[in-house]
């Protein structure tokens, strides 16, 4: 399979490629608003793709797609999602935001101080616009790298953001594109990195994109939050692709600095190659072709090593793993909640244990999840 965009690409020449993972769709048709209206077939390539290039298309422009004349949804890889319309998605251009002053090129693990925030509550104004303007309070802290929870479209206005609906979008109420890649900007000017949180194991469904959903979701795994992903079934290698090239355009169309993948451990795959292993080795790739270090931090609640291990040793050769236990502990320690996963860290020796070891439990059983740890 072409490792090629998924969504709408905007190119310097004013045409634009759209591409849809369909596989079970017998035709393809896309309206595109720019501003007269057009509907057009899409070509059905190979594996379950349809795809099309039109001619002088502006940022902006509105389209949707229509499966087998069904009705008309929007792109799920959509880059962009206007507030008041529910069944369309608008073209984005990546080419002419002018990144001057960024020469940052990313820092490696071992050298980040990390603060993380939430956009929606780290300053009054809510937005991408409130923590660019506080960056040099950010910097007198001493820290040089920002953590920002999720900033991908999420369903609802204001939430911590990992109930993610549309992985490719910003989300609205935080900012457009360009408000997010001037934070970008205006961070890497300082010498201060990004990563971002992103929710690649699981996704909330959007009653719009009910059409194309077909794919998307496993018919032998579930979660407690409903159904897992489809990683490793049939049409899984579109639903690997779709979230790798989802990873690559937050590293290359915003220049970000690394991502933190969000309870990984519900990605439930039991290919050859793990998913969080291909993902990790594409992202070193890019990062080696860009002269850039991009760092990828694995969100897990089993406390499992093997993510961080190196593919030599049976690994998946990510960077870093988030100590999920340590904030627990401490949150606990700090207001005494005992409340679903929190009971399993009322022992204070929980915190000792994470501070000293980085895992508050060290294959003793959970009691929250009734499993080792």
């Amino acid at each position: 399979m072409d490792n090629k965009y998924f969504g709408a690409r905007l190119h310097k020449d004013g045409k634009c490629s759209f591409r849809l993972f369909a596989p079970h769709a017998q035709e393809v048709k896309i309206k595109v608003q720019n501003p007269e209206k057009t509907t057009r077939t899409m070509s059905h390539t190979h594996h379950g793709f349809h795809e099309i290039t039109l001619d002088k298309i502006c940022p902006g422009a509105l389209y949707s797609y229509t499966i087998d004349s069904g009705p008309l949804f929007p792109d799920p890889a959509s880059l962009w999602q206007p507030s008041d319309k529910k069944y369309v998605s608008a073209v984005v251009d990546h080419h002419f935001f002018d990144w001057s002053g960024d020469n940052f090129s990313g820092l490696p693990m071992s050298e980040m101080i990390i603060y993380e925030a939430h956009v929606g509550t780290f300053s009054l104004q809510s937005n991408f616009h409130g923590i660019t303007n506080r960056l040099d309070y950010l910097m007198e802290l001493g820290i040089n790298t920002l953590q920002l929870m999720p900033v991908a479209h999420f369903a609802g206005k204001q939430g911590w953001g990992y109930e993610t609906t549309y992985p490719y979008a910003i989300h609205a109420p935080y900012g457009n594109p360009e408000d997010f890649k001037e934070l970008v900007r205006q961070c890497h000017i300082r010498g201060i990195a990004i990563i971002l949180d992103v929710s690649f194991s699981g996704l909330i469904p959007d009653s719009n994109l009910t059409p194309v959903y077909f794919p998307f979701f496993s018919r032998k795994y579930n979660l407690p939050r409903g159904q897992a992903l489809n990683f490793d079934e049939k049409y899984s290698y579109g639903i690997r692709e779709f979230y790798i090239q989802c990873a690559l355009s937050w590293l290359r169309d915003y220049r970000v600095d690394g991502l933190r993948i969000k309870d990984a451990d519900q990605i439930l795959d039991q290919t050859p190659i793990h998913f969080l292993e291909e993902l990790s080795i594409r992202i070193k790739k890019f990062a080696a072709e860009n002269n850039r270090t991009c760092v990828l931090v694995n969100g897990d609640k089993r406390n499992a090593l093997r993510p961080v291990l190196p593919p030599e040793q049976g690994g998946y050769g990510m960077d870093a793993l988030y100590n999920d236990d340590f904030y627990c502990a401490l949150q606990s320690k700090i207001t005494g909640t005992t409340e679903g996963h929190f009971k399993d860290y009322s022992d204070p020796d929980r915190l000792v244990s994470a501070m000293q070891y980085g895992f508050a439990y060290r294959g003793e059983i959970s009691e929250h999840y009734l499993r080792l740890q």
